[in-house]
């Protein structure tokens, strides 16, 4: 019994320990592009099924728009109509 509940006992930290070295890998990954959104000269826009999420300052010039109007913005909205189904088919 004392040997099974060691088990349960290091399995359970191992478990653990990995979830949290997932959880550092992903947040320094996130860092990462963080810093490449911000730090490129290039507009750079970040959406989810069309919907912006993360824009950079380059993208707020292209379009003159703060990011705060950008954030929820339907991004084929800033898509001239005629490119509109083009845009659709390509992204």
């Amino acid at each position: 019994m004392f040997i099974v509940s060691i088990a349960i006992i290091s399995s359970t930290y191992h478990r653990t320990q990995v979830e949290h070295d997932r959880q550092l890998m992903q947040e320094k990954k996130e860092n990462i592009y963080r810093i490449l959104l911000e730090t490129t000269f290039e507009g750079v826009a970040i959406h989810q099924k069309g919907v912006l999420i993360d824009t950079n300052i380059g993208f707020e010039s292209m379009f003159g728009y703060q990011q705060a109007e950008l954030i929820g913005m339907n991004m084929f909205e800033l898509i001239p109509e005629q490119y509109r189904d083009y845009a659709r088919q390509n992204i």
